[in-house]
């Protein structure tokens, strides 16, 4: 029993590193796509559709996972009233960028991009950031 209970602490820690290496990387990723969604949609609307369509492969993969990793913290940790995440706006906003790319509508998608993704990014930063400081 004694043992069990030591081993307790160690769990939680161990628990608490992988939350923090998840939540680093999530913030490591939304900086990088605020530094290249300029690139993204400047190639998108000059037609250099194959080289803006990796990243336009890695922005909606990515967006993916982080907004089923922020749905997942909510549900764990419960509604954070520091920061509100609409997460049905980036759902609907992922959602239409893959109509768009797949309707080939490269305008659209860098329109979308532009107005829609790029103004919740820092948003999205910022509630990662407030989990990383409540993890700590």
């Amino acid at each position: 029993m004694n043992q069990q209970q030591e081993a307790a602490p160690a769990a939680k820690t161990d628990a608490q590193s992988i939350a923090l290496r998840a939540l680093s990387t999530a913030r490591q990723f939304l900086c990088a796509v605020q530094r290249e969604t300029p690139e993204l949609i400047a190639g998108l609307r000059e037609g250099r559709v194959e080289e803006a369509g990796t990243k336009l492969g890695f922005l909606l993969d990515g967006l993916g996972s982080l907004t089923r990793l922020a749905v997942d913290l909510v549900k764990v940790k419960g509604a954070d009233e520091e920061v509100s995440l609409d997460f049905g706006a980036m759902a609907r906003s992922l959602a239409d960028l893959v109509k768009h790319q797949e309707a080939q509508d490269w305008e659209a998608t860098a329109a979308l991009i532009e107005t829609q993704i790029a103004p919740q990014l820092s948003v999205w930063d910022e509630f990662f950031q407030i989990q990383i400081e409540k993890i700590r």
